[in-house]
């Protein structure tokens, strides 16, 4: 299971003095349900953000059998903040080996 969200670690009223009242959004995302040992998993995201602010992309990823993963931070390129059209990827390598290096690809 991936979760994929726009959260910030500040208070509300902090996080709206500094980036205004508009939130990013994910519009529409697409993954395969499964893949198999030494698949790569591609999560397809198209994301917007009227303000222009975003900065990261943040995933937590849990896999039967290992558990809880570390948060991922992944962080968008100056040009991509408004509007985000691509996909992060996860590489299986093998059944207890996972190569969780997210980066952002443009699509």
């Amino acid at each position: 299971m991936l979760t994929v969200g726009c959260a910030t670690m500040m208070s509300f009223e902090e996080r709206e003095k500094l980036y205004g009242r508009e939130a990013p959004v994910i519009t529409e995302t697409y993954a395969s349900q499964q893949i198999d040992p030494g698949d790569t998993w591609k999560v397809y995201l198209k994301v917007s953000d009227p303000g222009g602010d975003m900065e990261s992309i943040v995933a937590i990823v849990h896999m039967v059998g290992s558990g809880t993963h570390p948060v991922i931070f992944t962080r968008i390129q100056d040009g991509n903040r408004r509007e985000l059209s691509g996909y992060v990827f996860l590489t299986r390598h093998s059944r207890n080996q996972t190569g969780l290096h997210f980066s952002v690809n443009r699509l």
